[in-house]
């Protein structure tokens, strides 16, 4: 793809051996806004730039459609944000505190479900910072609807363990939990048992 500018001769910005591409485009457009914005304007006003990128996928796309692409870009991106903060905190979360290996309190936000009388959580992986503190340090502190508990921990044997905590978040999350799930490998994951008193 080639860039090139049609009234005001910026080449030497990406120097002639270059070959720009749709973001060196857009750093030059950047570039000569922020010239006209900080140099002093001519007597005829601003220069105007008139740019075209040739070529980006076989077809001509002007400054108006990469434009258009990036103001789309940038809303799909906050649409699913904002769809993942609502999955990850629009249902019950409860926070976890463990204690890290200099002693110092962690607190983990994380889904929990109930089942005979237990409360359980995942752990994604096995390399999960507060399942390696909950190894060497089975008990924990747990709170749930404003209320602290103290607790003991273990981990569930898998693949008992797994299937059993998959299968109770994902009847209590529901939509919540496949949309997690399309973002985080959970294949591996750990169950860990809560006996709180």
């Amino acid at each position: 793809m080639k860039c090139r500018e049609e009234s005001d001769n910026l080449e030497h910005m990406l120097g002639a051996s270059s070959s720009p591409g749709v973001v060196n485009c857009l750093l030059v457009l950047l570039i000569a806004h922020v010239r006209s914005l900080n140099s002093r304007a001519p007597k005829d006003g601003p220069v105007r730039l008139r740019w075209r990128c040739v070529r980006w996928r076989g077809e001509i796309a002007d400054m108006r459609t990469l434009r258009i692409a990036l103001a789309i870009t940038v809303a799909t991106v906050a649409v699913v944000a904002a769809i993942t903060l609502v999955a990850l905190e629009g249902g019950e979360v409860v926070v976890l505190r463990t204690i890290d290996e200099h002693g110092a309190a962690r607190a983990t936000r994380t889904w929990a479900a109930d089942a005979d009388g237990t409360v359980l959580i995942e752990a994604a992986n096995p390399q999960r910072p507060f399942l390696l503190q909950l190894q060497a340090h089975p008990d924990v502190e747990l709170q749930r609807s404003g209320v602290v508990r103290r607790c003991h921990a273990t981990v569930l044997a898998n693949p008992d363990g797994h299937g059993r905590i998959r299968r109770l978040l994902a009847e209590k999350y529901g939509w919540r939990d496949r949309w997690i799930g399309l973002l985080t490998d959970t294949s591996a994951s750990l169950a860990v048992g809560l006996h709180c008193g």
